[in-house]
């Protein structure tokens, strides 16, 4: 008899206590956060650089996108994402920046955070900082919360590739900003990642890109005279 009692007892526990369970299940509340794990391929990053000096330079605003994922299950309706400017941001809102709605499309688990960059004069000598962070709101939490927040800075200033040193110096030589600036203006990429589908490097490509480069210098040497770099060096490119 004490047996079969202690197992009624031993069953109630386990009938309230998976209750329990159960409601924290289907009351817990979704999560959102930035996928920093899906820029540059195989780089995870919490912040970006974006310069106007390496864009056209008849961009006066641009769209910058970071990836946002969700937690849990998709739903069948649109959800919002609650991403908000940290206070420690120097970047002034309607004059540096504009945050545009975020939001996770219904059966969907990710999509993609949209910030209005804009040009602005200062920017010329000078960097502001963006810092973002994703608020609580009815649709989601912060629930990741390593990555609930990503910094941009913004400038319109030539800043030297990352990658250049051990990667786009085999390619197009020694850096300079004058170089950077002819690469950009000829073949309007700005941003050199480009892997094999397997990840290494992908020299066809870069070599192509050099030979235009080589054959745009020849023509521009030709008609202008040698193009010369800020230290006043000629502008060249390996064989």
């Amino acid at each position: 008899m004490i047996k079969k009692y202690c197992l009624y007892i031993c069953c109630l526990f386990m009938f309230f206590g998976c209750k329990k369970d159960d409601n924290l299940v289907w009351n817990s509340q979704a999560g959102a956060y930035f996928y920093t794990e899906a820029f540059d391929y195989v780089f995870i990053k919490d912040s970006l650089t974006y310069s106007f000096a390496i864009r056209p330079q008849q961009w006066n605003e641009d769209t910058v996108k970071i990836p946002v994922k969700i937690t849990g299950s998709p739903v069948a309706n649109d959800r919002t994402v609650n991403i908000v400017a940290n206070a420690g941001s120097t970047a002034v809102e309607g004059k540096h920046y504009r945050l545009l709605p975020c939001v996770i499309k219904a059966n969907s688990f990710i999509d993609t955070a949209k910030i209005l960059v804009m040009k602005q004069p200062e920017l010329l000598t000078s960097e502001v900082s963006l810092s973002l962070k994703i608020n609580n709101n009815s649709d989601f939490t912060d629930a990741v919360k390593e990555n609930s927040k990503y910094l941009i800075k913004i400038n319109n200033i030539i800043t030297k590739p990352a990658n250049w040193d051990n990667i786009l110096v085999g390619f197009f030589g020694v850096y300079s900003k004058t170089k950077y600036r002819f690469i950009i203006d000829v073949t309007g990429i700005y941003e050199f990642n480009y892997l094999t589908p397997v990840g290494g490097v992908d020299f066809q490509f870069y070599l192509y890109i050099k030979q235009i480069l080589k054959d745009a210098l020849t023509n521009y040497n030709n008609s202008h005279g040698p193009l010369l770099d800020e230290n006043n060096n000629p502008v060249t490119f390996p064989n």
